[in-house]
């Protein structure tokens, strides 16, 4: 009796194991690269059961000089890459009139009122490293949201306050931007440009 038992339990675990393996998404398709793309970039974003309980560990311990590891985002992009081949993803450059760093989250929290959760997760925006007007907005979504992407894109554009007046500086004459304060990553901009200065800073300079 006990053999019998046995040997079905082993028969249904074998049959579970052989539908698991089945109903996998064959290498390079679009669904293997789906799946791929969203387990490196959950590393990416350090949102894995490891990640969690590490900063649990921090908040615990009060281990504030812990260094969480550093991931690289290569692989999600090897994967982000094959869908805009596979024609599942698209990449696409708005063409803005004003900055619009600070305004992307609102920008995404648009998107989630219209767009499925499932699709946004494989939506990424940003802006171009270097501070410059007219700017963009860069858009990697599924190809049926892009449409709606730059629709919320440009409407944001035409509600953002204007900030960029010209204004002559010495002998020189300069290009002035009001950058809002919540712009990511703003220190590392103003300091890589040459004769970028804040506002703060301008009584330092000749008039």
């Amino acid at each position: 009796m006990r053999k019998r038992i046995v040997r079905a339990l082993i028969a249904v675990v074998a049959i579970g194991v052989l539908a698991f393996l089945v109903s996998q998404p064959k290498r390079g398709t679009v669904e293997w690269h789906k799946r791929e793309y969203l387990k490196a970039r959950k590393q990416v974003e350090r949102r894995t059961m490891l990640d969690h309980l590490k900063r649990l560990y921090v908040n615990i311990r009060k281990a504030r000089n812990y260094r969480f590891r550093s991931v690289s985002d290569g692989e999600m992009r090897r994967h982000q890459m094959a869908l805009i081949r596979l024609g599942f993803l698209e990449a696409k450059t708005v063409r803005v009139s004003k900055l619009l760093a600070a305004q992307l989250k609102s920008i995404k929290d648009a998107g989630q009122a219209v767009i499925p959760q499932e699709r946004l997760r494989f939506t990424e925006l940003s802006v171009p490293p270097i501070v410059s007007i007219p700017s963009a907005v860069n858009v990697v979504a599924p190809r049926q949201d892009i449409a709606t992407w730059e629709q919320l894109i440009h409407k944001a554009d035409e509600q953002a306050p204007p900030i960029v007046v010209m204004k002559p500086i010495g002998t020189n004459t300069r290009l002035r931007l009001r950058v809002p304060e919540d712009v990511p990553e703003i220190e590392e901009m103003i300091r890589k440009q040459d004769g970028v200065i804040r506002r703060g800073d301008a009584r330092k300079h000749p008039k």
